[in-house]
This record gives structure tokens, sequence and C-alpha cells, in this order.
């Protein structure tokens, strides 16, 4: 929370990113004018803190992927990918009481502004975002799949 409150003295914004942190904290991140952004941990079965999800005010609320990991259900356990963001946002909005469709036109308004994104296509998260039935069949991408080592294997040298 110290942190939180001298990055607000300093005058930086920023972003409980991937947040299931708890209230107090929440709270002093709000003071401070920072965002709190909501992953697919939001629909796990385990996640039992809907009132997380409801205490950021509509100005001050983000939804993100953190892709490639932390999936929303029912792809847990799976690569996550942008297209399921529309997920976490359907659930966050059931929490909150309000339309998938009217988050969707917050936290895109809330992305412009605190990223400084070009505002004149704003179009909601959940508009473009295809529903499941649409998804296309899933491609491996080009790239080698993340490894799960944390640092390159020691060089043998004799």
């Amino acid at each position: 929370m110290a942190m939180v409150r001298e990055a607000r003295s300093a005058g930086i914004r920023g972003v409980l990113h991937c947040y299931t942190g708890s209230l107090a904290l929440a709270e002093v991140a709000l003071d401070a004018g920072w965002y709190l952004s909501f992953s697919g941990v939001v629909t796990f079965k385990k996640w039992d803190d809907d009132a997380l999800l409801r205490m950021a005010p509509d100005a001050r609320v983000l939804v993100e992927t953190d892709a490639p990991y932390l999936a929303p259900v029912p792809h847990r356990g799976k690569r996550n990918e942008p297209a399921y963001a529309s997920l976490t946002l359907a659930r966050v909005a059931e929490a909150r009481g309000v339309s998938a469709e009217a988050l969707g036109d917050i936290v895109s308004a809330n992305a412009v502004r605190f990223f400084g994104l070009a505002s004149g296509d704003r179009r909601r998260i959940a508009a473009r975002q295809p529903s499941l039935s649409q998804h296309p069949k899933r491609v491996a991408p080009p790239w080698p799949a993340p490894s799960t080592r944390s640092h390159p294997p020691p060089s043998t040298v004799s």
C-alpha cells in the first residue's frame, strides 16, 4: 500500500493488473486514481469475491486477458487468447449487475483514456469478440510455446 501512496505523491498513474487482492489495497489504489483490471481468474469456480468486482467505480474498471495465461472458463488450463476477454467481461458485468454491452463501452473508454489510445474507433470489447461458437479452429502460433524454465540451462564446461 505504501508503494501506491508513494506513486500517487509522485503523480504516477497505474493499474492493479490481474487484480485479486484485498479490498483495502483496492481502496488505496482507487483513491490514488489507479484502475483495477480483472482477468479470467474471476470466472474460476473458486472465485468468491464479487464485492471486489463491484467496488471499482465505472471510471476505474478494466478487463484483461493476461494472455497467454489465466484463460477464463471454459478455456481454463489452455493458452489464453485476446478473443476470450469477452468471457471475463461478461462475468464482471454479471457481478456488477449490468449488461456486457454496457460494461464493454465502459472498459473500452477507460482503456482509451488510460493508455492514450486513439478514440476515433471505440468499438466495444464485447462487440469485437466472437462468441464461443464462432471461434475459428485454433492454429498453433508460428513461434515456439513458452518454456517452463525461468533460466537457460547451465552450460557444461569441462
